[in-house]
């Protein structure tokens, strides 16, 4: 499989991980649990990768003590990734979420032109900014004029947003940085270890009342989904990293998920509101991801 399908791949897994991701989330009874479902997902993602280790290479061991800080850093950068993201879902529906969280495509292309230099022409630049442009429209066009809890909703939704795709861009930098330096396998194992140890970790000392509080069969049947499928797109991603060797690229079209959310989160979570200028929101994001991708 070429890295192009393998991204397309992941999109779609990580679209489908989103939607579970706001079945959870608006679930109030798990609205203020982030950390301990993050936590949970993280093990169900490890244990994923185990599995397809051996299909995508050897595993060096040292290694681990040779880039550790780097395996400690970027572990507790997806980690808190993936909380805030949770965050962000609690207050806005799966849709916008993810079409604000095509942000991530900025801030990774922005932190990789400056650490692992991979330039942007003028086109890209100008898709950058029609892709911002299209997450204020989508954030105004959704937005209930005169209903301050919507606005509400709507700020913090943005704000825990923006704090994901800073956490995400440092994350995904350090790993295409790893994946440099080691096998695709050595990687899953210790980087998604290390992802794995930081969420557990912090959810513990942040959380660790909400173990109980989600420990609901239902509740941990979505979580162990939700891991799983990032855990299969995870490992696509990675591979796509390896065989394109560009991390801004991939992270680009990775984005394509927008359109999955959209289309799921109507069909099968009912989030039907303002699902026109949504669509716009969510196509003209594409043209500015699109303008990103163009060489």
């Amino acid at each position: 499989m070429n890295w192009q399908m393998l991204v397309i791949f992941n999109a779609v897994l990580i679209g489908c991980s989103m939607v579970i991701m706001r079945v959870i989330a608006r679930d109030k009874r798990n609205a203020d649990a982030a950390f301990a479902v993050n936590a949970l997902q993280f093990v169900a993602l490890w244990v994923t990768g185990l599995v397809l280790a051996p299909s995508l290479g050897h595993v060096h061991v040292y290694v681990l003590s040779k880039f550790l800080w780097r395996f400690i850093g970027g572990g507790l950068a997806f980690a808190l990734t993936s909380v805030a993201t949770y965050k962000s879902l609690t207050y806005v529906d799966a849709a916008v979420g993810t079409i604000i969280y095509a942000l991530n495509a900025v801030t990774t292309t922005g932190l990789a032109v400056f650490t692992l230099h991979e330039g942007l022409s003028a086109l890209q630049v100008f898709g950058g900014v029609i892709l911002v442009a299209a997450i204020t429209y989508s954030l105004l066009a959704v937005h209930a004029r005169g209903n301050r809890r919507s606005l509400h909703n709507l700020l913090y939704g943005l704000g825990y947003a923006l704090i994901a795709a800073v956490f995400y861009a440092i994350a995904i930098v350090n790993e295409k940085w790893l994946l440099g330096q080691m096998s695709a396998a050595t990687y899953v194992v210790f980087g998604w270890g290390w992802q794995m140890l930081a969420a557990v970790v912090v959810g513990v000392l942040l959380q660790p009342k909400r173990f109980k509080q989600i420990w609901r069969p239902q509740s941990l049947g979505w979580i162990a989904s939700m891991g799983m499928l990032r855990g299969v797109a995870g490992a696509a991603f990675v591979l796509a990293e390896v065989r394109s060797n560009n991390v801004s690229l991939v992270s680009v079209i990775a984005n394509f998920r927008l359109i999955i959310v959209m289309i799921l989160g109507a069909w099968l979570l009912k989030e039907r509101d303002r699902l026109r200028q949504k669509a716009v929101g969510a196509l003209a994001s594409l043209a500015g991801l699109t303008m990103l991708m163009w060489k």
